[in-house]
């Protein structure tokens, strides 16, 4: 962070919620001529009572450069040495006092919003920072005589519960998220889980289904060092309770509703799906993804006098959605021997090269379709071809001799038309 930046939030950190002379602070990429040309400015204007100890306090705590500038304006704006503030004993009337950060990047007005709305009591929803004695110092950026809108954006309407002033908006989150001012003058943030906020039945609720409802809330509030100690704060405030909870059976209600809709939609769409024959032997529904694929797959293995082209025989030894999908014993022709291999399921073929597989990993690929994929195929710098003019077609690339078997299960079965 940029110490100009810096020493701003950590200004506005030390004041917290207390009252301060300081009345205005301007930030500005420009400098007199008599200063470094890398200096960012930062301007502070205080009230007629003059210098507080908030200032001195941050002066203390900053370490600055043997090239940073200040200027006073009981002095006349003579330049001296940043490293004499610590020093110096302020005589009369200050009002305004400028620092010269040296060898600093250009700063935007959206770097110093950020900080100050991440780090300072800037960050809660304007209708709390205005409560606050801070919400009265003035941001300027550069020449600009409008002060900088700091205010984050509202969460709803404050609320009062046992004289702390507090708002809370909904985030899509499985947290409880309570933002306060703490001691140091920091934003600080601790986050619940929401279930420990829920009833017993509810936190029974969401286990049986496996639920994890992102339905959470962000807490802003003027909120005691010793209520946020506590794991589980504010657990008897009944309305933030309450609210969760019926939340919470809104959830799950909703979840189990649209459960029962997306079952009924599935089973409307089977009744829609044609079904597929072999040797006018009623198979399956035609399979429309990967796993219903291995599924007509598997009971075409287990269909009486199934003979798959060239004489192929496979059984699924072990079967894993991670890597390749499986690993078989194969036998690719009666004369050949079984060997036990990699074996990828797709449901199109197209699939094998959309997932990044790499053809001389497999000793067969098993799809339902070709589907709309045109060969020759490039990808990736290798043109593929698929040859169909054996029982078994073969994929083959550009780059070399080897060939994978793909057994594509539409050229075996025959589907008959089902009137929607």
């Amino acid at each position: 962070m940029h110490r100009s930046i810096a020493f701003i939030e950590r200004l506005i950190t030390t004041i917290g919620v207390a009252e301060s002379s300081v009345k205005s602070i301007r930030l500005s990429n420009e400098a007199p001529e008599n200063i470094s040309i890398d200096s960012i400015r930062v301007e502070i204007n205080f009230l007629s009572s003059g210098i507080d100890d908030f200032f001195h306090q941050t002066v203390n705590s900053t370490g600055f450069f043997v090239d940073d500038v200040i200027a006073i304006s009981s002095e006349g704006y003579r330049s001296r040495s940043a490293t004499e503030l610590k020093s110096i004993r302020f005589e009369g009337e200050v009002q305004v006092v400028q620092i010269f950060f040296s060898n600093e990047r250009n700063i935007t007005a959206d770097k110093l919003k950020s900080a100050l709305i991440t780090e300072t009591a800037f960050g809660l929803p304007a209708a709390l920072t205005k409560l606050l004695p801070v919400s009265k110092i003035k941001f300027y950026f550069g020449s600009n005589q409008q002060p900088m809108n700091l205010s984050a954006a509202d969460a709803g309407v404050v609320s009062v519960h046992n004289d702390i002033a507090f708002m809370q908006e909904q985030i899509e989150s499985p947290y409880i998220e309570w933002r306060w001012i703490a001691p140091n003058g920091k934003i600080s943030v601790k986050r619940v889980e929401l279930t420990e906020y829920t009833s017993a039945s509810n936190r029974d609720l969401l286990k049986r289904f496996s639920l994890t409802p992102k339905i959470g809330f962000k807490v802003y509030g003027f909120f005691s060092p010793e209520l946020m100690t506590q794991s589980v704060p504010c657990l008897d405030w009944t309305n933030l309770v309450n609210n969760i909870n019926q939340k919470v059976e809104s959830y799950v209600e909703r979840y189990t509703r649209d459960q029962v809709a997306r079952v009924s939609s599935r089973i409307n769409r089977v009744h829609h799906r044609p079904d597929v024959f072999y040797k006018n032997r009623n198979i399956s529904k035609e399979p429309e993804n990967e796993v219903e694929t291995v599924i007509l797959f598997d009971r075409l293995c287990r269909t009486e006098n199934m003979s798959f082209p060239g004489g192929l025989k496979v059984k699924i030894l072990d079967y894993s959605p991670k890597d390749i999908d499986s690993i078989c014993e194969i036998s690719i022709s009666p004369d050949s021997p079984a060997l036990v291999g990699p074996v990828e399921f797709e449901y199109a073929i197209k699939s094998f090269f959309d997932h990044g597989h790499d053809y001389r990993q497999v000793k067969l690929i098993i799809c339902y379709t070709v589907g709309s994929l045109a060969f020759p195929y490039t990808t990736g710098g290798i043109t593929y071809m698929l040859d169909l003019s054996q029982g078994l077609p073969k994929l083959r690339n550009s780059n070399d001799e080897m060939s994978v078997p793909c057994l594509i299960l539409d050229r075996i079965v025959k589907k008959n038309a089902i009137a929607n």
